[in-house]
C-alpha cells in the first residue's frame, strides 16, 4: 500500500464488514439470545417507554426475508437488507482490492463512502423524525 489512508479505510471497512455480516446473522442470534437474556435481549426504547421504536420490527421483516415470506416484511426491513447486501458487496470489493489502488483512487473512493453513509444518517434521522413526530 502507499499510503496510511489505505490501510486505515482497509482496517474501517473489515470493521464494517464484520457489523454488517453480524447484522445478517442477527434473525439467527436473535431467538437464542432471547432464551437466555429475556430481560436485556429486548429494544431499551420499548423497555423504557412501552412502545415500539422506529427500527422495531427490522429482525422480524428481515427473519421473514429469509423464510421467502415477503408480504410479512416491512418496507423497511427490506431496504434495510438491500443496503446491507450493498455495503458487505462493497466491502469485499474494497478489502480485496485497496491495497493496489493507486493514492488518488483511494481518496476518491473515501470521499464518496463518506458522502454515501453521510446521506444515509440524514435519511435515517429523517424517518426517526417523522416517526417520532406521528407516532407519540
Amino acid at each position: 500500500m502507499k499510503s496510511n489512508a489505505g490501510k486505515i479505510y482497509k482496517i474501517v471497512s473489515i470493521v464494517v464488514l464484520g457489523l454488517c455480516l453480524y447484522g445478517f446473522l442477527l434473525p439467527l442470534i436473535s431467538p437464542i439470545m432471547e432464551k437466555m437474556l429475556p430481560r436485556i435481549w429486548v429494544c431499551p426504547f420499548l423497555r423504557i417507554t412501552g412502545s415500539e421504536c422506529p427500527f422495531c420490527g427490522i429482525t422480524r421483516g428481515i427473519t421473514n426475508l429469509y423464510r421467502l415470506k415477503f408480504d410479512n416484511a416491512s418496507v423497511i426491513s427490506m431496504i434495510v437488507f438491500l443496503l446491507g447486501l450493498i455495503e458487505i458487496a462493497f466491502r469485499t470489493m474494497i478489502i480485496l482490492t485497496v491495497s493496489g489502488l493507486r493514492q488518488k483512487i483511494i481518496k476518491g473512493i473515501i470521499l464518496t463512502d463518506v458522502y454515501y453513509h453521510t446521506l444515509l444518517v440524514v435519511l435515517t434521522s429523517i424517518y426517526v423524525i417523522i416517526f417520532l413526530a406521528t407516532n407519540f
